[in-house]
């Protein structure tokens, strides 16, 4: 991609957020650069809710339980209560859709 026209699109002119891209695209990286080359993770994008769901619920039950031995089993019943919430939502919304073009 042709970062210049990209960021002129935005930021017409030459100007520094121009010029930091440019830099940071000439240099060759090992790694990839946040936000700049994302992860192509288009064709699974909904494994990434599992560790969002794991994340939530161990925040969330680091904070109500009183009992540390307890987060591990209450923070993984919890994600999984959250994951099937989510796949539940999902297929209502697909009957309704499916129910709605017909």
């Amino acid at each position: 991609m042709n970062w210049s026209v990209a960021c002129d699109a935005f930021f017409p002119g030459q100007g520094p957020l121009l010029d930091y891209v440019q830099s940071i695209r000439s240099v060759p990286l090992i790694a990839y650069v946040p936000f700049v080359d994302p992860l192509p993770v288009w064709d699974v994008w909904y494994l990434t809710l599992i560790p969002l769901t794991l994340g939530i619920a161990v925040v969330y039950k680091a904070v109500k339980c009183k009992d540390v031995s307890q987060i591990p089993r209450q923070s993984l019943t919890i994600s999984v209560y959250i994951l099937g919430g989510l796949v539940a939502a999902a297929v209502g919304l697909w009957v309704v859709v499916t129910w709605m073009s017909s």
